[in-house]
């Protein structure tokens, strides 16, 4: 497993987290080092490698801070967060500044976590290093998302009541119900009549009777 620090001021939390995110999607493990205006952790010496997410808060901070301090780093990434850069330029590190959408661009954490794995023994490698990264930099979209976890069910699930469509089959939703309950009322009013002529023989005759042809009044006369 390969082990990165990353150095930022704790008002830049918000801005930490879209680092470790992308840095985590890059393949990388993420030792955070968050640093105060007077102390700073000690730097791990899990890994050689580091990250620093500089922003004012940080520039801000003296040369002799805690946080500057020489320690066993090989490589220092320096992602600058806000408008200013680094101004150490007699400091070793190598400079990958994002854009505005670039923090949450899986592309530009991919650059970064490259740059921190270089080897930079001497001055011309790490120019050279330098110019590799802003090549590499043109190359990335800035609707480069990084992939987000898969939502949970409850997050996907609107609770919100739906609103009633209109439109124009709004009649089909009204009269197809009026539909169906009037032939079940027709089909039970027809099952009804059969059943009742079925269960009473008498019925037909009654019903023969009242069919039979009727003789003129004037005919009885006539004979």
């Amino acid at each position: 497993m390969r082990f990165v620090e990353l150095c930022f001021h704790e008002r830049d939390a918000r801005a930490a987290e879209l680092a470790v995110r992308g840095l985590t999607d890059a393949g990388v493990c993420v030792l955070r080092r968050p640093i105060t205006d007077d102390r700073a952790p000690a730097p791990s010496p899990a890994t050689r490698e580091r990250v620093v997410l500089h922003s004012d808060a940080l520039g801000a901070l003296s040369p002799d801070h805690p946080a500057f301090a020489p320690d066993h780093m090989a490589v220092t990434v320096a992602v600058p967060i806000g408008p200013h850069w680094p101004h150490r330029a007699s400091r070793p590190w190598l400079i990958v500044p994002p854009r505005a959408a670039h923090l949450q661009g899986a592309g530009f954490w991919k650059v970064v976590a490259w740059a921190a794995a270089q080897p930079i023994p001497t001055r011309d490698k790490r120019i050279a290093t330098q110019q590799a990264v802003f090549r590499a930099l043109k190359g990335v979209a800035s609707i480069d998302l990084a992939p987000r976890r898969k939502r949970r069910l409850r997050d996907v699930i609107d609770l919100t009541p739906l609103m009633p469509v209109r439109g124009y089959r709004d009649w089909e939703t009204a009269v197809t119900p009026l539909a169906v309950a009037g032939t079940l009322v027709a089909m039970a009013i027809f099952s009804a009549l059969a059943m009742d002529a079925a269960t009473r023989p008498e019925a037909w005759g009654a019903i023969a009777q009242d069919r039979a042809p009727v003789e003129a009044p004037g005919n009885a006369f006539n004979e």
